[in-house]
């Protein structure tokens, strides 16, 4: 098959322990998952379209925007999960083979470990070729308990879960006992998808702030619900840095003034992931109705540097849209688009692939949108920072930096007011 003869530069063995140890992966390897391997351009263009098994339209959208994720694409391409769960430190090595999987991994019941490596094996290796995803929609509550087959689902809610089945299986060592902060945020997922937001509040009282930082996979963006004309994707991205004020029954506990104050709070990236993953926030949810959906346009850029708190610009570059058609999020259809390794756009709508131009990609109504960055950016700006692999703090705390002392770091309890 085309992929397998245009290979790659990344051990297969060093992969494989990386993942059994929980170690993230090291710069340079990154680097060299982020693009396609040489030859994949001129041997292959596209994969396998994906049967309809009855509304899972919204899984078969996700399932070929991680096929076409590089990355994630060249990891499983290069036998990364073949030896998860062997060799030391597994306590669980059986002969077991995972459903759906080429390969035995020992884990005792349904892997999306090997079974998203599988998947992406045979939607890159069939090209021209139709099949139903079935080993993951037949699991589908393996993944999220809540979800029934057969019934619509939301694309962006299914990929978090994919994610948490994904960490579960790297963390399944821990099985039992407390998983490390550390091994959380250094799996594959956390190597790609994994970046930090810093939320910073500041006492309008007294000028205290206090600063947070947690990880995210992906970020949630507000659609201006009253723009008749749309807007752009950067200015839903300064609406998610913009401030926000606490007042009234949202008023911040000031520890320097011990009450309740009037505060500002603001979001920011502070360490940008290797792949950007965007989620446009177009449903309205009520207690009366399920969802209202927001249809306006959103322009998207196909190349665009995103900014961190310090400053310092990201480029990033555009491999795949998600989109979904229709009045709600239980009424509609999700399809999605995305860049082959030749750099051609197909649409990708079940089992329908067909090639498409970029003007008619930018023309779709996004809910999600795919970044990925370049090589070369791949560095401590994209990386995690060592904060978030710390050792957690006690509960119901989190760190406040006095404003005129930056180096004392007081533990303030996270009171909401009453």
């Amino acid at each position: 098959p085309v992929w397998k003869e245009a290979g790659l530069r990344v051990g297969k063995a060093k992969l494989c322990r990386t993942v059994q140890l929980g170690k993230m992966l090291e710069r340079e390897d990154l680097r060299r998952l982020l693009e396609w391997p040489e030859g994949s351009a001129e041997h292959g263009s596209i994969g396998a379209g994906l049967c309809n098994a009855g509304n899972t339209c919204f899984l078969n959208a996700v399932l070929q925007c991680l096929t076409y994720t590089p990355p994630l694409a060249n990891y499983f391409l290069s036998g990364g999960p073949a030896a998860a769960g062997s060799g030391a430190g597994s306590n669980n090595r059986s002969a077991h083979t995972c459903m759906g999987a080429h390969d035995k991994c020992g884990h005792p019941s349904f892997c999306m470990l090997c079974t998203l490596s599988e998947h992406i094996h045979r939607a890159l290796n069939s090209h021209g070729e139709v099949f139903t995803p079935n080993a993951i929609a037949n699991n589908l509550r393996k993944i999220a308990p809540h979800f029934r087959l057969g019934r619509q689902e939301d694309s962006h809610e299914f990929l978090r879960y994919l994610f948490d089945a994904l960490q579960q299986r790297f963390l399944s060592r821990y099985e039992g006992t407390m998983v490390p902060q550390q091994e959380e945020l250094t799996t594959l997922v956390y190597s790609i998808f994994g970046g930090a937001l810093l939320s910073t509040v500041t006492c309008r009282e007294c000028g205290a702030k206090s600063r947070t930082r947690e990880p995210f996979l992906d970020l949630s963006l507000d659609i201006d619900f009253d723009d008749a004309h749309g807007g752009t994707l950067a200015d839903a991205l300064q609406r998610f840095r913009s401030s926000e004020i606490l007042d009234n029954k949202n008023k911040y506990w000031c520890s320097r003034c011990s009450k309740y104050a009037l505060a500002c709070k603001a979001l920011s990236v502070e360490c940008a992931p290797p792949v950007l993953t965007l989620h446009l926030k177009r449903f309205l949810y009520s207690r009366r109705s399920a969802s209202v959906k927001i249809t306006q346009q959103i322009s998207f850029p196909l190349d665009f540097n995103f900014t961190l708190d310090n400053g310092t610009e990201i480029p990033y570059s555009l491999y795949a849209v998600l989109v979904h058609r229709g009045p709600s999020s239980r009424n509609g259809h999700y399809y999605c688009f995305v860049k082959s390794p030749s750099g051609d756009w197909y649409w990708m709508n079940d089992s329908s692939v067909r090639a498409v131009t970029v003007e008619t990609v930018q023309k779709q109504e996004a809910y999600m949108l795919f970044y990925i960055t370049q090589p070369q950016f791949v560095n401590t700006s994209t990386t995690l920072p060592t904060v978030l692999s710390a050792p957690p703090h006690p509960p119901n705390t989190h760190i406040t930096r006095d404003c005129q002392n930056t180096d004392h770091i007081v533990p303030v309890c996270k009171f909401t007011c009453p």
